[in-house]
């Protein structure tokens, strides 16, 4: 993935954030006056987006207002599933968000994953949020209860509309 540089903490320098082997994003800090070389502020297990073929990165964005940006990667639970983590510019999480139906991994042909997280000010002005973007995977259950609504009766819209939940009640 490329990495992508961002100010992390407000009033301090940009950094260098790099998703690098064995599953882990680092955060590489800029020499200064204690400390002549770049050096790795942080790590955390983790992952930037892909779609199983464009590997873009993590992302960095400003989700507390507090002028510093966040790291938000994907990482897998220790039961598989996929976790969505915001970390602070020191390394704690801001938060982590379960998607307990979706597999922890990156993307890959026909299995599920978690793709993208686009930032965007979806909800409230001046608030910023996530648009989360994800591959489910494909699987009996899912299409038996997309064929019993494609199924039913009522207007095409109608019959969309009830696909659309079923697969939002299934995720």
């Amino acid at each position: 993935s490329p990495p992508i540089v961002a100010r992390l903490e407000a009033g301090k320098a940009t950094s260098v954030v790099a998703e690098g082997a064995g599953g882990q994003v680092f955060v590489i800090v800029p020499p200064d006056a204690d400390h002549p070389a770049p050096r790795v502020a942080w790590q955390h297990t983790g992952r930037g987006m892909t779609d199983g073929s464009r590997p873009t990165g993590p992302l960095a964005t400003d989700l507390d207002g507090d002028g510093g940006s966040e790291v938000v990667i994907a990482d897998r639970a220790a039961r598989g599933h996929a976790v969505l983590v915001a970390c602070r510019g020191d390394g704690s999480e801001l938060w982590r968000r379960e998607f307990t139906q979706i597999p922890g991994g990156p993307a890959v042909w026909n299995v599920g994953a978690l793709t993208y997280w686009w930032p965007g000010q979806f909800r409230e002005p001046g608030k910023t949020d996530l648009f989360v973007q994800l591959v489910m995977e494909y699987t009996e259950r899912l299409s038996e209860r997309l064929r019993e609504v494609y199924a039913s009766e009522g207007p095409f819209a109608q019959r969309m509309l009830r696909a659309l939940d079923a697969y939002l009640t299934f995720v």
